[in-house]
């Protein structure tokens, strides 16, 4: 059975899987609207889609538009177009490019006529009922999602926009973003539009980053054209966060945090230390897959999915030298995905691996040693403290003859004095025996006192630790 939300809850906080945010699809202003005020409802509780209740006011207030028939009527339409729209979300096998495909929306009921045709306005809802196969890319949001208020977006008045502000969030703790224009071209629907470049940026891209810096809360402060040869192939933007002051004064609120702030926090305890790991992958990699090598973003999420930092690295050498070599002129990315997915390698390669191989046997030789090397030094202080106990038990006189020597030096001197000073008064033998300084300054004393009682041990200690020593400073300098 299903339950009936009702969106009069006001909840602010949108969460968007990144395979959604990065999904082709074409929707108009008005299905975006709808759409993310439907994401606004799923919890992070909940298990199973509900049908989800949409107060057509609510809409309109929550994106300050129009109060009039227009607004209404563009809504109505929205919900009933969702029908028959998809997401397409690519994924790469053997290097090939796929898209999954997925339907949105499975049951729109709205109300046609009510005996009140004047209150119409104040009651009138949408109940929309979300397909199935979106469950994991709405409801089991783990990890890789990106999280922001409504609010950053109700003065959005294009999709495009839109959408790149959402590709813009996602890597905001990182500072920057790099995509390629095929790739925005793609996901926008628009591969056959905009043959030249500067057109595409004069009528997609500067609306859109004007309209991101004015309403929303990013901003792009520089954008830098990357060029394969003569031809511009992709955008790097460069964001930052504004500060609070200005986010207060854009959404006209004293208070920035989401409504929903404790579940942010949740799904950010979740998914932190996963997030960092592939912000240092994105940074690390970027600039050479995308832009020298000339992948494709799926191919690169890909990539960063499933290879380490180590296997990564030995691809981009071995593509490097391939083309250095003359063995590759064009397509590196196919030559550097076969790479990655067959570990190839070359003579160069083989030497580093080998090296990399001695390089690890010597310093497991050399861990080995100072393993054995710190067993030594603590099985030799068992023993003195042994003989120390043998020696003082058969002959009290020895601890307080170091005692009395340990009072005359200058240094322990000192040091008695301080402690009788912090505890008011002087120094009893069970003093001696319980605190470890002094323990220590009483072992090292009847040591010195009484030597040729360890002169064999200490010489067996000695002979053993300087080999050992020995043995790993080699092992280091070669």
């Amino acid at each position: 059975m299903s339950r009936i939300t009702d969106l009069n809850r006001g909840i602010k906080l949108i969460r968007k899987s990144n395979k959604l945010i990065e999904a082709r699809y074409n929707f108009d202003i008005w299905e975006s609207r709808l759409f993310s005020k439907v994401l606004t409802l799923v919890r992070p509780t909940d298990n199973d889609f509900n049908v989800f209740r949409i107060y057509l006011r609510d809409v309109i207030e929550d994106f300050d538009l129009h109060k009039d028939n227009a607004s209404y009527s563009y809504l109505r339409k929205a919900a009933d177009s969702l029908m028959n729209k998809k997401f397409y979300i690519p994924y790469e096998v053997d290097g090939v490019l796929r898209e999954r495909k997925y339907p949105i929306i499975i049951m729109s009921d709205s109300m046609k006529k009510v005996k009140n045709e004047s209150n119409r306005k104040a009651q009138e809802y949408i109940d929309l009922s979300v397909h199935p196969d979106m469950k994991p890319l709405l409801l089991e949001l783990r990890e890789k999602y990106t999280s922001y208020d409504l609010r950053n977006i109700k003065q959005l008045r294009s999709n495009y926009t839109l959408r790149i502000y959402e590709h813009l969030k996602q890597y905001e703790k990182i500072g920057k973003r790099t995509l390629e224009i095929q790739y925005l071209k793609r996901v926008f629907e628009i591969e056959n539009e905009y043959p030249l470049f500067a057109n595409f940026y004069q009528k997609i891209i500067e609306p859109a980053l004007r309209d991101i810096n004015i309403h929303t809360d990013i901003e792009v402060t520089k954008v830098e054209k990357l060029k394969r040869g003569r031809k511009v192939v992709s955008l790097q933007f460069f964001i930052h966060r504004k500060s609070d002051l200005k986010i207060r004064e854009i959404f006209g609120i004293e208070d920035v945090i989401a409504p929903e702030a404790d579940e942010i926090a949740e799904y950010e305890e979740l998914s932190g230390a996963m997030k960092n790991e592939k912000e240092q992958y994105i940074l690390k990699f970027e600039n050479t897959l995308k832009i020298d090598f000339g992948i494709t973003s799926s191919a690169f999420n890909e990539v960063i999915e499933k290879y380490s930092d180590k296997e990564i690295q030995k691809a981009i050498r071995v593509t490097k030298r391939a083309k250095s070599n003359g063995q590759i002129s064009k397509n590196l990315a196919g030559f550097f995905l076969r790479a990655l997915q067959e570990n190839y390698t070359d003579d160069i390669e083989t030497k580093k691996e080998k090296s990399d191989k001695a390089d690890l046997v010597k310093q497991l030789k050399i861990k080995d040693l100072e393993k054995q090397l710190q067993q030594i030094v603590k099985n030799h202080s068992i023993e003195v403290n042994k003989k120390v106990r043998t020696l003082t038990e058969n002959n009290p006189e020895i601890t307080s003859s170091a005692i009395k020597t340990l009072r005359e030096m200058p240094l322990t001197q000192m040091i008695i004095k301080e402690k009788e000073a912090n505890l008011g008064r002087t120094l009893l033998l069970q003093d001696f025996k319980e605190d470890k300084t002094l323990v220590d300054l009483v072992v090292g004393q009847i040591i010195t006192q009484n030597q040729e009682q360890f002169a064999e041990m200490m010489q067996t200690f000695t002979n053993l630790t300087n080999k050992l020593r020995k043995n790993i400073n080699q092992l280091k300098d070669n």
